[in-house]
């Protein structure tokens, strides 16, 4: 158990917290973040049956503790004692550093299989000036101790709160506990819920994991805070409570007691020269603030688009190269088609004009065979006539034809009286 004091906006606060594994479980999967200085009180409660809960709720924790600091820091640095920030920058601060806790939740968890999966609830309050504001989700309640009155000041991010069939059961079912909002899980409906109150002295607010609402009730709560003899005695109080009870879940306690309220700020536009001066460039620098922020949007949606536009212009040369490429593969592959046919049909041409040839080269050696198979009884012939001699000269020998008898022939007698040599 500890305590601090600080001042924050102008105001003075006090704080204390608590933690215990519980009487059940090993692990205590809960983490607390405080920082005074800024009035910064942060519990999350990594979501038991997932993997890795002590991881998810620490980085959680740590991301929204630093979030916050640095826009608080950015938005008033040094003045943020004296100047006390618009309620709608406060809102937007805590909304943001919660999304930023669940992106990375998420980035821890992809980061490796044992971590897959897991989540957190987390419940943040800021106090600055005269105002605190909650944030949360899951079922991490808060609660605000005015006056001896305990009074809840969040409402469940689970199916009993939606009020469904069957998740109230009287059986003692834990149905109506499954949440639905959480961070680190992408299919949970990430709005964060946000609430204003306005501060008054003695005010003692109570952030808390749901191992110390599960096990104690509210009235019980409610007298050990109105009976607390310091914050840390009553921290420790509540967990030993909640231990007592059976301390079926992890125990974590959160307290912050407001001892002052400032009563005057540059927004209450203070009589003094001073506070008018100081109000004056506080709202020229909130002004300046928001006109960047504007233009930064601006900016961003130009930039984004001028980028879409180089991503699709550069889509777009590609989708023209490869139908290029396409349109050449198409006209050489028909080219080639082409060339094929026309090798065919000098094929086919081909084989007609030998064909022919075969056939009139088939023709002559017949004929040449046919000649042949004639010269042998001509030459026979030949030879015989030529080996008898003639015995008239004036008769002339007819040389054989296709093997008849060879004749002589008479010459007619010269008529007229010829003269006789």
């Amino acid at each position: 158990m500890s305590e601090q004091s600080a001042c924050t906006g102008r105001g003075r606060i006090a704080t204390a917290i608590g933690t215990h594994p519980g009487q059940v479980r090993p692990v205590n999967q809960d983490a607390v973040e405080v920082d005074e200085r800024l009035g910064l009180l942060v519990v999350c409660d990594g979501v038991g049956g997932a993997p890795a809960g002590d991881v998810a709720s620490r980085v959680a924790a740590n991301t929204v503790c630093t979030q916050v600091r640095r826009r608080l820091l950015a938005s008033g640095g040094d003045s943020l004692a004296v100047v006390q920030l618009d309620d709608d920058i406060l809102r937007t601060i805590l909304s943001s550093a919660l999304l930023d806790a669940h992106a990375d939740v998420m980035e821890e968890g992809a980061k490796r299989a044992d971590t897959a999966g897991m989540a957190t609830t987390a419940t943040v309050l800021l106090v600055h000036g005269s105002q605190a504001v909650l944030a949360w989700i899951g079922d991490s309640p808060a609660f605000l101790m005015r006056s001896g009155e305990l009074r809840l000041l969040t409402r469940s991010h689970n199916l009993e709160r939606l009020e469904l069939p069957g998740s109230r059961d009287s059986s003692g079912s834990q149905v109506g506990k499954i949440l639905t909002a959480v961070l680190g899980r992408s299919a949970s409906v990430l709005t964060p819920e946000l609430a204003l109150i306005p501060m008054q002295p003695g005010d003692l607010f109570l952030l808390c994991s749901d191992g110390l609402s599960d096990m104690v009730k509210e009235e019980q709560i409610a007298r050990l805070l109105r009976n607390k003899r310091s914050l840390p005695d009553a921290a420790q109080e509540l967990v030993d409570a909640a231990n007592r009870m059976g301390g079926r879940d992890n125990i974590t306690v959160a307290l912050l007691e407001v001892t002052h309220v400032p009563g005057a700020g540059p927004r209450a536009a203070a009589s003094s020269g001073i506070s008018r001066h100081i109000a004056s460039r506080w709202r020229a620098v909130r002004t300046s603030q928001m006109l960047l922020v504007c233009l930064a949007g601006i900016a961003g949606v130009v930039v984004t688009a001028a980028g879409s536009a180089v991503a699709w212009r550069h889509s777009a040369r590609q989708e023209g190269v490869r139908v290029e490429v396409l349109q050449r593969k198409l006209a050489d592959t028909q080219r080639r088609q082409h060339d094929t046919a026309q090798a065919l049909s000098l094929a086919k041409r081909s084989g007609h004009q030998c064909a022919k040839e075969l056939q009139a080269a088939k023709a002559r050696a017949k004929a040449q065979d046919g000649i042949r198979a004639c010269l042998p009884p001509v030459q026979a012939s030949r030879a015989a006539v030529d080996a008898k001699p003639s015995r008239d000269r004036g008769m002339v020998l007819q040389q054989p034809i296709s093997g008849d008898k060879p004749t002589v022939s008479t010459p007619e007698p010269v008529r007229g009286g010829a003269r006789r040599n």
